[in-house]
């Protein structure tokens, strides 16, 4: 290797350090996410006590991250990019400890492979560019994972590893216990098969002598950690793991396509083929180590989400991430031929190609739009006039939206969850003389809100949202103007004299492709009753019912006329059929007049 190959490479970890910075500090100035105004929020205490009690105690998570938001929002404000960046500072030492870990373990290829990955993803940047307690958890289990190989397999002198390693390991145990309680289950994880590689009476007395340390250094913050021990998980919103939750999880990482997933196993599988050398049984050992830290978190968190309480979501496997890329790059082997140093090179330069020339990264598309539904909010307000305009919204808070609103909003109502939120909601709109109406949802809804507000304001002047309904919705009233119908391929009519039976009949559509649909149903009611409106998406080849959906008519009532109108989004694919009825449980009388159900194509 001549001096200018030594010089490069003496160079390179730092280098990546600085690519590292590079890919994650661009775009910091976006929204604040949900999970970020919370933290904000809670950052906002008149002392420090204060902020372990009412900031950090109810968050479920512990104190690191919430402490460092608290002194640096206090120095130097609360803008997004200004937030964000200690925080992004974790993306430079990440990248330099991975490839110091990578070269110490399988060479300078699988290390370089490594580094540009971690750096790269989708999955990690993201988390670097959050202020939450994610960032800092990954070169923490790095710089872990280093000194636990400089104990395990000390490279000076293999009987007598430096007390210095112990100590820095011990202390690096603490630190991811402080910043996220996945992070600390990852170091007890590592500190437990550490003792399996500890070898004389001199090593174990330090081992066991110096494991005091994280737990003095844990110690002071044990009450708050067993008071959120007891809350047990993150709420009703987050649901049991499925089987495949690994496999999901791994296309997630490789950022959401199976394709480029598959396509980088595939490389790595021919790098290794292409490798002439045997591994040698520490290098097998070093895989083995890798796969359990991967595996051991995700297995326990598994476990935990099905007989205790939902935790596992693919953030909380961030930390142990490291260990499963590594364990990919350690069959890259030596690249002794053109071909396979043709390879390497693809898959290096693969990742940022992926993540920012085909996916185009960007972190917004990852998150709820703050400040655009504030933006909305404060323009509309301006440009139709408080008089003539209702405000409502859904969310966690209402300190999270008036964190961006320039104008003194009023909103009529909070939060739409349970069944007297949708009758108070019920009595706003029926009382309303406005002839506007805007909605903010900033959290899950339930569909039904947005449904009952188009009853009464047909017209959707802006539908700016996400996937999950999530967004800034524009109401007015007015007469729909509603798009020609689609072919029914099979509908039946109704006997709709005195109603004291189910009714089984309306309209069936059979999808023959993946179809937006919205459903309209509209019709009149002599009094108020508890029928309610069934759509069925079933399987079109067994009929076996896949979803099934019951729309409460009650809360459509219109107060002069008796008139129910109400448009509900359904999404069909391929072999899938809707049946659509209406449905009296409690066979009441009633007649109906002028009923129509009508299928339109969605139009966002």
């Amino acid at each position: 290797m001549n001096r200018f190959s030594e010089s490069i490479l003496r160079l390179l970890p730092y280098l990546l350090f600085i690519l590292g910075l590079l890919f994650s500090v661009f775009q910091l100035n976006y929204s604040f996410t949900n999970d970020e105004l919370s933290a904000l929020m809670r950052a906002q205490q008149p002392d420090f006590n204060a902020l372990l009690l009412d900031g950090v105690k109810i968050d479920g998570h512990p104190a690191a991250a919430q402490i460092i938001i608290y002194f640096w929002t206090q120095w130097f404000g609360n803008t997004e990019w200004v937030v964000r960046l200690p925080f992004v500072l974790a993306s430079g030492f990440t990248a330099l400890l991975s490839f110091k870990l990578g070269k110490r373990l399988f060479g300078i290829h699988a290390a370089l492979l490594f580094s540009m990955a971690i750096s790269s993803l989708e999955f990690t940047i993201y988390h670097f560019q959050l202020a939450r307690p994610y960032a800092w958890g990954l070169p923490i289990a790095l710089a872990s994972a280093l000194y636990w190989f400089k104990i395990a397999f000390p490279e000076v002198n293999p009987k007598k590893p430096k007390v210095f390693d112990f100590v820095v390991f011990m202390v690096l145990s603490a630190a991811a216990a402080y910043h996220h309680y996945f992070s600390g289950l990852l170091a007890i994880i590592m500190a437990l098969t550490l003792a399996f590689f500890i070898r004389g009476k001199r090593n174990w007395l330090l081992f066991l002598g110096l494991s005091f340390i994280p737990i003095l250094l844990f110690l002071p913050h044990l009450e708050i950690t067993l008071y959120q021990l007891k809350i047990g998980g993150v709420g009703n919103w987050l649901s049991a793991p499925s089987n495949n939750f690994i496999w999901l999880h791994l296309i997630h990482v490789f950022n959401q396509s199976v394709a480029f997933l598959l396509v980088i196993i595939g490389l790595v599988t021919l790098l290794y083929f292409q490798s002439k050398h045997k591994p040698k049984s520490e290098n097998i050992l070093f895989k083995t180590i890798l796969l359990i830290w991967f595996l051991t978190p995700y297995i326990i968190g598994h476990l935990y989400s099905l007989y205790r309480s939902p935790v596992l979501q693919d953030r909380v496997l961030l930390f142990s991430l490291p260990f499963g890329l590594l364990f990919l790059f350690s069959f890259v082997g030596n690249l002794k031929t053109p071909f396979s140093k043709l390879i390497f090179l693809i898959l290096v330069v693969s990742f940022p190609i992926h993540t920012f020339l085909i996916k185009k990264y960007h972190p917004q598309t990852r998150s709820l739009n703050f400040r655009q539904i504030a933006q909305n909010v404060d323009h509309f307000q301006s440009s139709i006039g408080e008089d003539s305009m209702l405000h409502l919204q859904h969310c966690n808070s209402t300190l999270y939206l008036k964190h961006y609103l320039k104008n003194d909003i009023s909103f009529e109502i909070n939060e739409i969850s349970n069944e007297s939120d949708l009758q108070q909601l019920q009595m706003i709109l029926l009382q309303s003389n406005c002839q506007w109406v805007d909605y903010a949802v900033t959290k899950p809804v339930n569909r039904l809100s947005s449904m009952m507000i188009q009853s009464h304001y047909p017209i959707i002047e802006l539908k700016q949202t996400d996937e999950m309904g999530d967004g800034y919705y524009l109401f007015k009233k007015g007469k729909p103007s509603i798009p020609a119908t689609i072919p029914v391929v099979s509908a039946t009519k109704s006997n709709f004299s005195m109603a004291n039976i189910e009714f089984e009949s309306g309209i069936e559509f059979l999808s023959s492709s993946t179809i937006k649909l919205n459903v309209l149903v509209q019709l009149r009611f002599d009094s108020i009753n508890h029928a309610e409106v069934v759509y069925d998406l079933r399987n079109a080849t067994s009929d076996e019912s896949i979803e099934w959906w019951s729309i409460p008519l009650k809360y459509f009532w219109q107060k002069d006329n008796g008139l129910i109108y109400t448009v509900f989004p359904v999404q069909l694919y391929a072999n899938q059929k809707l049946k659509i009825y209406l449905w009296n449980p409690q066979k009441e009388n009633f007649n109906i007049q002028n009923y129509k159900i009508a299928l339109y194509n969605e139009t966002l």
